[in-house]
């Protein structure tokens, strides 16, 4: 499986274990490293993780006790522990309440650590991927829903926009309206906070603007930099944004 380049954050107080680790994981997911329990709760406050694997045994925080402060963080991520023989006792209690998904004995292999963590992101891919879907399915049941409740396109419109909006967690969202030859701005709103507002109606070429080369091509496209796009037109991809 084709895995999302993740963020995961590795934390150990020894720096030859901490080098050990970034290089196994190097090049295939973007690693964050830390050397204690509150550097890495820094790291934390300005960064998402997908996995978290930390040492046990450091002074301070230990490694259960951090990646118990990590679930008001990031209650889905996967959390993963190294740990010596004599540990194991005390990491049960740990992994029983789902703080920990896994622990990883000492001395580890990398080559085994790699496809332990790869098959662990697979596992939260995928429970991303179904609640993503299962965000779709919802909304796509209150539009339709709507549809049955309202003659009004405007209406409609604004609240399927708001309803995109709220599960994209996007500051604006428009709805373009295509035939063959056209397209249609019949109305724009950003989100719950930004009320709608009419594009009174513009029809343009359906070979106009960034959103008629999506609707042309049938692909999705993520553009940094919207005005300095060679496709942009200010009169359809300006519309939403704020």
């Amino acid at each position: 499986m084709e895995l999302p380049k993740y963020n995961i954050l590795v934390v150990d107080d020894e720096i030859p274990n901490l080098e050990a680790l970034e290089r196994t994981f190097r090049g295939e997911f973007r690693v964050f490293t830390a050397r204690s329990g509150q550097e890495a709760i820094k790291l934390m406050e300005r960064e998402e993780f997908a996995l978290i694997l930390t040492d046990q045994r450091m002074p301070g925080i230990t490694g259960v006790e951090l990646l118990g402060i990590s679930l008001k963080y990031f209650p889905n991520a996967i959390r993963m522990i190294l740990t010596s023989y004599s540990d194991t006792d005390e990491l049960l209690e740990a992994i029983n309440t789902g703080q920990v998904y896994r622990y990883i004995l000492k001395p580890w292999n990398a080559r085994e650590l790699r496809i332990t963590v790869k098959r662990a992101l697979e596992t939260y891919h995928l429970s991303r991927e179904l609640e993503r879907r299962m965000q779709e399915l919802s909304l796509l049941y209150d539009i339709s829903s709507s549809l049955n409740a309202t003659r009004e396109l405007d209406e409609l419109l604004r609240f399927t926009t708001a309803k995109i909006s709220k599960v994209l967690e996007a500051e604006n969202t428009s709805i373009i309206l295509a035939d063959k030859d056209e397209l249609y701005l019949p109305i724009v709103t950003g989100n719950d906070d930004n009320p709608a507002r009419s594009s009174q109606g513009y029809r343009f070429s359906i070979n106009s603007g960034i959103c008629g080369w999506v609707i042309r091509e049938g692909k999705g496209l993520l553009v940094s930099n919207v005005p300095e796009d060679s496709r942009y037109h200010p009169q359809i991809d300006n519309i939403g944004v704020s």
